[in-house]
């Protein structure tokens, strides 16, 4: 099966490079843990390894391993992978997985570009029932709604025969597939799946070593296909003072609960950017719109994500 890498360029994608800026500003904040620069970083590089480059140079981590399912294009992943520090693991992931040894602290990224899928729940979890407390999960699906057909036209029903019933929230309805409203139940779905397995690996354990999980990132964006961004920080009860130490909740786009961090990206030009970055940071979103001829929301829009806002240029050879 090829992948989607041979159909998207990654390294092209605003709203995705603004997501990866705003995971790694979260990761600095490990620090209470540990040395970000000793944790293990689990991803799935494609043949960009956009990720991959932005976490060694960003955070200084040199232990990456990377998951790729398209065994028949291997020496074109070898021939692009940017360091000799990350380790290509060939396989599906459940595999691959349940392989790897876990006794370093580990950010892992399934960063699927797929719909919810039985599979991916259960690597959710694999990683929960294995994860060193202070590791970090993060989970990218696609977060379109459940595609229906003339047998099935419902789409509860469809994500009910995808997923079983077992795991689809009590209480939905047709209605909240709208809009982003399918992101919404993913998350849930996801988040369900993340207690159930802690639940599960908690059962023996003492109560001052019993794991929790504080949710960190539910992301919605759209470079293409909707795509829900769900992840968080697993934690043993004696470490919550490190947790709160590390102070996530100061970083605006952090997202503890359903209320969703959307990252919509204005269209503007490098001018009006400079000009709009030379009155940056500030609270007057008025100032911004009266001194450059923008739409106010993208404005307003620049203001908020403006640290991460991804910069592509042409260069001539």
């Amino acid at each position: 099966m090829s992948g989607s890498y041979q159909r998207i360029n990654y390294r092209l994608r605003p709203a995705k490079c603004a997501e990866r800026k705003m995971i790694v500003d979260t990761l600095r904040r490990l620090t209470p843990f540990g040395r970000v620069a000793e944790y293990r970083y689990v991803g799935m590089g494609s043949p960009y390894f956009v990720d991959f480059a932005l976490i060694h140079k960003s955070l200084g981590i040199t232990n990456l391993v990377s998951i790729e399912r398209d065994k028949h294009n291997k020496p074109r992943f070898e021939f692009n992978k940017p360091f000799d520090c990350i380790k290509m693991q060939y396989g599906e992931a459940t595999v691959v997985l349940a392989q790897l040894t876990w006794q370093d602290r580990n950010v892992v990224w399934l960063d699927y570009d797929g719909v919810l899928e039985p599979s991916i729940l259960s690597d959710v979890s694999h990683v929960c029932s294995v994860a060193v407390p202070g590791s970090v999960l993060i989970v990218s699906v696609n977060a379109e709604k459940p595609e229906t057909t003339d047998a099935v036209p419902d789409r509860l029903n469809v994500l009910r025969d995808r997923l079983g019933a077992d795991r689809i929230p009590a209480g939905l309805a047709a209605k909240d597939f709208a809009g982003w409203g399918a992101a919404g139940v993913y998350r849930r779905i996801l988040s369900n799946q993340v207690e159930e397995a802690l639940v599960t690996r908690n059962g023996p354990v003492p109560p001052a070593s019993r794991l929790l999980f504080k949710q960190l990132f539910n992301f919605n964006y759209k470079d293409g296909a909707r795509m829900l961004t769900f992840g968080g920080i697993i934690y043993s009860t004696d470490q919550k003072p490190l947790v709160a130490d590390a102070e996530f909740s100061e970083l605006s786009f952090v997202a503890s609960g359903k209320k969703a961090t959307l990252i919509e990206m204005p269209n503007l030009t490098p001018k009006e950017i400079g000009h709009l970055d030379s009155m940056l940071p500030t609270n007057n979103a008025a100032k911004l719109c009266k001194s450059v001829p923008v739409p106010p929301s993208d404005a307003k829009k620049y203001a908020e994500i403006y640290r991460y806002f991804p910069s592509f240029s042409e260069i001539e050879s």
